[in-house]
């Protein structure tokens, strides 16, 4: 009898510690995982690219990319998601076929090949809604639970109203917007998207949550195939968003002329938002000093320094930078 105690003691204590070994090599493993690294590159790439909608894993991650490698652990996949849609990651608004809406928040993930997955951010992190015992489902139709991918269906509350078949109108903070058919709970059908003053920004056809062919529409009109060229693509829109970033430029230049200063600032800051140069942001620090606000004209004076220009621009924005900081 007291043989068998010390076999079970020692065999438990065998199980308990095997038990926290694993869960510390899991623990270890899910943070060589986590995505934090492209998730950023995803950001940047947007801000570089403000017309662009879908985007390819090699955009990001390459020896010329933003992020040189990844996985950093052997086996883990992030690229079966891609590509994916401008604002991944970012909480949306979405108005559903019944006319309510939600707040949706797409997450980049990782997934190894025993299963294990780590996503970046959380779902519904941003409302505190993550529930660690919830089954969430991606866009691409895979489902999970905690750290591990399951079989089982998502639970309502994970869904965020995707189990609404029709169209899904996703709300873009730039005013822009995408209409995206669902059915089964995955995008599956026609994807629309539209500029700020209403007109096509690109279009495609979504398969059972994948992006099958997608096309984008510059200002002018020009159509590209972004799945296909997309570096033509980038090329023509950059060429396009110069053009109109430098109407607003002379539309701001001449409001300063006539000491409209808050008229000024907006038309710089449109012309910003399409392309950064040197002359718009030093065209915004004069507007923001004239109102009053000297950090927000320091702001656009460094901004500008890492912009494209000439060498008297930034010279210029080096003397108005001086100019600022000894005040």
């Amino acid at each position: 009898m007291g043989i068998m105690l010390v076999v079970t003691t020692a065999a438990l204590l065998v199980f308990g510690l095997f038990t926290a070994f694993t869960k510390v090599r899991e623990s270890n493993r899910l943070k060589g995982m986590l995505p934090r690294q492209p998730s950023a590159a995803l950001d940047q790439f947007y801000i570089e690219n403000p017309d662009r909608i879908m985007i390819h894993y090699d955009d990001i991650v390459g020896p010329d990319r933003y992020v040189k490698a990844f996985p950093h652990v052997e086996g883990a996949d992030i690229a079966f998601q891609f590509p994916i849609r401008r604002h991944w990651g970012s909480p949306l608004t979405v108005r559903l076929p019944d006319g309510t809406t939600v707040r949706r928040h797409e997450v980049l993930a990782v997934v190894d090949s025993g299963g294990l997955i780590v996503t970046e951010p959380r779902p519904q992190q941003e409302t505190g809604g993550y529930d660690d015992a919830r089954v969430y489902q991606l866009e691409t139709g895979l489902r999970y639970r905690g750290r591990r991918v399951t079989t089982r269906p998502p639970d309502s509350a994970g869904r965020e109203g995707r189990d609404q078949d029709g169209i899904h109108t996703y709300q873009l903070p730039e005013g822009r917007r995408f209409e995206i058919a669902f059915r089964g709970g995955v995008p599956d059908g026609l994807f629309k998207a539209y500029y700020e003053n209403g007109s096509l920004w690109g279009e495609g056809t979504y398969r059972q949550g994948r992006i099958a062919e997608a096309w984008v529409v510059t200002r002018s009109g020009r159509r590209f195939d972004e799945l296909r060229d997309s570096a033509a693509a980038t090329r023509a829109m950059e060429a396009d968003a110069k053009v109109e970033a430098e109407k607003f430029r002379q539309s701001g230049a001449r409001k300063l002329v006539t000491r409209d200063y808050t008229g000024a600032a907006a038309e710089f800051g449109f012309a910003i938002d399409r392309f950064g140069s040197i002359a718009a942001y030093l065209g915004r620090a004069e507007a923001r000093l004239a109102l009053g606000d000297r950090d927000g004209a320091i702001q656009d004076c460094k901004a500008g320094q890492q912009s494209e220009g000439t060498d008297a621009e930034r010279a210029r924005a080096e003397l108005m930078l001086a100019d600022l900081l000894s005040r």
